[in-house]
Parts: structure tokens; sequence; C-alpha cells
């Protein structure tokens, strides 16, 4: 199991994140697992812990091999950039050494 994690950080307001997540709520399945974090399901990645802070976002997903790793990131890069059209999203990718006791 690889263990995958974006860090997305908008250019300019931050209120992008609350958009962000607003609009992930309304188009996966979601269920709220702490106050600050809720876990999505999204095709092709599967359940994706969001973690929000004041001026960031974190995503974190587990993935069975690089390659399924690798085609995870891309969807879900995909997807985030389609729910906030026109916002500038600044996303890093990493490869975490645990996995979220959330996804476990």
């Amino acid at each position: 199991m690889i263990a995958v994690s974006a860090t997305v950080k908008p250019r300019d307001s931050v209120s992008v994140l609350h958009l962000l997540e607003q609009c992930l709520r309304r188009h996966f399945t979601s269920v709220r697992v702490y106050d600050d974090s809720l876990i999505i399901n999204v095709p092709d990645v599967g359940r994706v812990l969001i973690t929000e802070n004041l001026v960031t976002m974190r995503l974190d997903f587990v993935a069975a091999d690089s390659q399924v790793a690798e085609a995870a990131i891309t969807a879900l890069d995909r997807q985030l950039r389609d729910q906030v059209r026109n916002q500038g999203l600044d996303i890093a990718w990493d490869h975490p050494d645990t996995i979220p006791a959330a996804l476990r």
C-alpha cells in the first residue's frame, strides 16, 4: 500500500478552499470524521480524507501500488481543478510514510 498526500493552497483568496470543500461534498458521497476532516469517495481514486485548516487543504488516500497511485493522482488533480475553474490552486503531491488513522 502506498500513502499519497496533496497539499492544496490557493493562489489568491483562501475562500476558494471553502468553495472547493462545498463542491466536493456536493459531488461525492461524504462522511465527516473529525471537526476539521471528512472522507469523500471519488471514482478512480477511492476514499479520500480531506483535512482543512485556515490556509491549506490536505487530501490523503491510499493506493495499492505506484501505478494505481499515479492514475489516482491524475484523476484527483483533474477533479480538484474542475471543481474550482478559473480559481488558482497550487497542488503539491507527496508520499508520506504513514497512512492517516481515518483511512486504516
